[in-house]
């Protein structure tokens, strides 16, 4: 389940534990692990992917995601403990949550993971980019 952020986050405050899961029931899902890939490139930091058994999508589906460690922003200004974000049901699909001009200047942050970006694209003519999420 991808859980994206308002802002870039501290990848050093990181951890499994930091999320809950919450079912329609009330139960807690089991969390596994968490991860910043695949897009660990600048600017891209804001997205986190929850692995883990969340209910099931018909008789216990999952309904609100809540922050309960010391996730940082990545600048250090913000600390999302006690934030909660409603579950998007399966069924409606994908939404476009944030466009932002893409800074291809950012600096790696140096995550020791591998790069996502691949060969750029071609830039020749184009004006700006748009990273979508």
């Amino acid at each position: 389940m991808p859980v994206i952020f308002s802002t870039e986050i501290d990848h050093t405050t990181l951890l499994a534990g930091d999320f809950r899961v919450v079912t329609a029931s009330g139960a807690a899902g089991q969390m596994h692990c968490v991860t910043l890939l695949p897009a660990t490139d600048a600017g891209e930091l804001r997205t986190v992917l929850l692995v883990g058994e969340f209910g099931d999508a018909e008789t216990d589906p999952p309904v609100k995601v809540e922050i309960a460690g010391h996730l940082r922003s990545i600048d250090g200004a913000l600390d999302f403990r006690g934030a909660e974000v409603a579950v998007t049901p399966l069924a409606p699909g994908p939404t476009l949550v944030l466009a932002e001009i893409a800074d291809p200047t950012l600096a790696d942050p140096g995550l020791g993971q591998r790069r996502t970006d691949g060969t750029d694209c071609p830039t020749e003519g184009i004006a700006q980019a748009v990273r979508v999420v």
